[in-house]
């Protein structure tokens, strides 16, 4: 099993080209102290030329925000890390650690099971008590937390994740304008698009 993100695609493509995917660096963003892409080349993971024991990427970091509301205004926040077969989930403390997450309800429909988006929330904490550890290889559906059982790794990825928020792009995004919606739907057939 490899790890791979949409952020890699960029250095995929840039392989695939001809190009040392590797290489691929935004001047202009670096220039003017925005972050680089962070994306690695997988092309050798796709074609088959790197071995199954060479890794490509290591980790992949889950992204939130503090934001109470959907779109709203908050902080980016690393909300979680996955490591091999370890996945970590850590909710924003202005959100009592709540994470919402698309889960199976077999339970509450019991003759068939759907999908319910941002209903059911559990708590994903700092502590190993409340924390969310899962081995997403044996657990893929996230259902039992192994962070008492395994402690050392939660405190382990607990620890990455609060270096990974030091290293965190978080602009100020300014406030939810209506105008943006607006102008989307008049004038650019509804995508977004300058508005001011």
């Amino acid at each position: 099993t490899r790890l791979l993100t949409s952020s890699d695609w960029l250095r995929t493509y840039a392989s695939v080209a001809g190009l040392d995917g590797a290489a691929v660096k935004d001047e202009r963003a670096v220039a003017s102290g925005l972050p680089d892409f962070d994306g690695v080349d997988q092309w050798g993971v796709i074609s088959g030329s790197v071995s199954e024991s060479e890794e490509v990427r290591t980790e992949v970091v889950i992204g939130d925000t503090s934001a109470v509301e959907f779109n709203g205004d908050g902080d980016t926040l690393v909300g979680g890390l996955i490591q091999g077969r370890w996945k970590l989930l850590l909710g924003a403390e202005n959100k009592l650690h709540r994470v919402s997450q698309d889960v199976v309800t077999p339970a509450l429909y019991p003759s068939k099971p759907i999908i319910v988006p941002e209903l059911i929330f559990r708590t994903c904490g700092r502590k190993v008590s409340n924390g969310c550890l899962f081995d997403i290889y044996a657990d893929p559906t996230e259902t039992t937390s192994l962070a008492s059982e395994n402690e050392d790794v939660f405190l382990s990825m607990l620890a990455r994740v609060d270096e990974l928020q030091g290293q965190v792009y978080s602009p100020d995004r300014g406030k939810k304008d209506k105008r943006a919606c607006k102008v989307a739907r008049d004038e650019y057939d509804r995508y977004w698009g300058p508005f001011l």
